[in-house]
């Protein structure tokens, strides 16, 4: 069963702000997670500590952060963003 992708305003608007070939990547990327939420194989994901269900994709120097709830099959981007020291704050 495929999961739901659920999105707010600032991961739309940190999509908008970066470059075409980076934006396709992380958009074939959320396809993807519809279908599998930890595509561990093929994709830099790693489980955060402390946090149930979250989890971090690394793609090129972005930093996807993301939920899981798998009873309702749903997956909440959190947020898309660039690597620095206030990336992992405020989850």
């Amino acid at each position: 069963m495929a999961f739901e992708l659920r999105a707010n305003r600032k991961v739309a608007k940190a999509l908008k702000s970066l470059d075409t070939k980076l934006k396709e990547k992380i958009k074939q990327l959320f396809l993807i997670l519809k279908a599998n939420p930890t595509p561990v194989k093929r994709y830099d994901v790693v489980k955060i500590r402390g946090l149930e269900n979250t989890y971090r994709i690394r793609v090129q120097k972005i930093r996807i952060i993301y939920s899981v709830e798998w009873e309702k099959h749903v997956v909440e981007i959190l947020k898309v963003t660039k690597r620095k020291e206030s990336t992992y704050k405020r989850l």
